[in-house]
């Protein structure tokens, strides 16, 4: 497992390794250029053009607010994200330990173990859901399959993953879990993926990943964005088997507060604040999140003749799971080592984001997002989501 305990040694093992979860052919390709086109003028004209490098990324980040365009691939970069945490990370999801690529289910309980916590949210859901041994559910965007194993190993339930990040798939595999290593928005275009998948399963779920679909260029264009969720749920309907006695739809997901009316009573402070922990958020996972205001998942999901059953605010445990736990990916506390400063440089070879990561690792830019005096005043909510889908309806 490439996990950052294997990285005890630096050798060549381990840097191909590296090398090959963070590698994206479109983000790798356009990050060597950008640097061999700036060693190439440093080399034949001045030192000032060092800033060549940075002056692109800048360049690229104003035609992504203004313009809607972006030079990299945002699909590319959710999977070097994880990639990168994965080797970087000295605990969480990897190790099957209590924590995971979202949060724990404390519920006023905050003395309870992390293991117990993890246990209660999958117990949560597998309430709402109402599964039965010998049911299928398919997770999409599984991590590396602490949900699915739980299903597996203590209901069990017959499980299949989906996953963009080579990485995780990795994990999950090695756990003795069925996971196709691929971006769900290709499910539709793939008749083989359609035949292993469509009309498959009693239930979907979608946890803490929902918030990666919409790119970041897309963030004001909310036709475009309604699109991608409608998409997403007439993919999860088609995976659903007709028959089915649960036809259910869970989705975990951070949902943006903040609109153009609020911001008018910002300060400039505050304004810079948010726009760095917010740029900060998209370059390391790449995404945005849905809006709250419009309640767009549920919005979308009517839309799609599919009827929400009930919804839960779990902000705050997303907040104390950090808090409790300081090596979660919320403060991401970690110790450098020679093998992850062979992962960052590495990374700063293969990714334009490196320098994001970077300062991921050293500022707690996801606790940010938080209102530590009122929790019920940060600029994100996040709910857990569970949907009821016709059976007329199903694949």
């Amino acid at each position: 497992m490439g996990t950052a305990e294997q990285l005890t040694k630096v050798n060549i093992k381990n840097a191909i390794a590296v090398a090959h979860e963070l590698f994206g052919v479109w983000n790798t390709s356009f990050n060597l250029v950008l640097w061999t086109i700036t060693f190439y003028l440093m080399a034949n004209y001045s030192l000032l053009c060092a800033l060549f490098y940075p002056a692109i990324l800048v360049l690229n980040e104003i035609c992504i607010f203004f313009f809607n365009v972006n030079l990299t691939d945002a699909s590319e970069a959710i999977h070097q994200g994880y990639g990168y945490s994965r080797w970087i990370d000295e605990d969480g999801s990897a190790s099957g330990d209590g924590l995971d690529y979202g949060f724990n289910y404390y519920n006023g309980d905050y003395n309870k173990s992390r293991a117990q916590a993890q246990k209660d949210k999958f117990e949560f859901a597998y309430e709402k859901l109402g599964l039965k041994k010998g049911m299928r559910l398919l997770d999409c965007g599984c991590g590396c399959g602490d949900w699915m194993n739980w299903l597996k190993t203590e209901k069990g339930i017959e499980v299949h993953g989906i996953n963009i990040s080579i990485s995780q798939v990795k994990v999950c595999r090695e756990r003795g879990l069925t996971v196709e290593h691929t971006d769900w928005k290709a499910i539709s275009s793939s008749p083989q993926l359609q035949e292993r998948l469509y009309g498959k399963f009693d239930a979907v779920s979608f946890w803490d990943t929902v918030e990666h679909y919409v790119p970041m260029h897309l963030n004001r264009q909310y036709d475009k964005q309604n699109a991608i969720y409608r998409h997403m749920f007439d993919m999860a309907k088609k995976c659903l088997r007709p028959t089915s006695d649960v036809s259910r739809i869970w989705i975990s997901c951070i949902h943006v507060r903040m609109n153009l009316a609020s911001m008018k009573n910002w300060t400039w402070r505050e304004t810079a604040h948010r726009l760095y922990y917010y740029w900060l958020l998209d370059k390391f996972h790449s995404g945005c999140y849905p809006g709250a205001s419009r309640d767009q998942l549920v919005t979308n999901a009517k839309a799609e003749g599919i009827e929400l059953i009930d919804r839960k605010d779990t902000t705050l445990d997303y907040y104390m799971t950090s808090v409790l736990n300081p090596t979660h990916f919320g403060k991401h506390k970690f110790r450098l080592t020679s093998g992850k400063a062979m992962v960052i440089f590495i990374d700063m070879v293969v990714d334009p984001n490196w320098f994001a990561r970077i300062l991921w690792c050293v500022h707690e830019g996801w606790m940010y997002q938080f209102d530590e005096t009122n929790i019920e005043q940060s600029d994100m909510v996040n709910w857990w989501l569970w949907f009821q889908v016709p059976k007329a309806m199903s694949h």
